[in-house]
């Protein structure tokens, strides 16, 4: 699974206290997922400028299922 903040912030290094509001509501929504799927076994990640394909934050919730 792969959350993505409504609003583009380029990296986590990049994060603002303007973006407080965005980032806590893209965990709420991976919050709610977890819970929702049941999921015990997860890791989320987000890579760096230097690991990342795309050019936007996002966070992988990876599980095993």
């Amino acid at each position: 699974l792969v959350a993505i903040p409504k609003q583009r912030i380029r990296n986590i290094g990049e994060i603002t206290p303007a973006d407080q509001e965005i980032i806590f509501q893209t965990l709420e929504l991976m919050a709610a997922t977890i819970q929702e799927q049941k999921l015990t076994d997860y890791q989320v990640i987000t890579n760096g400028p230097g690991y990342q394909d795309v050019a936007y934050l996002h966070f992988h919730i990876q599980a095993e299922i």
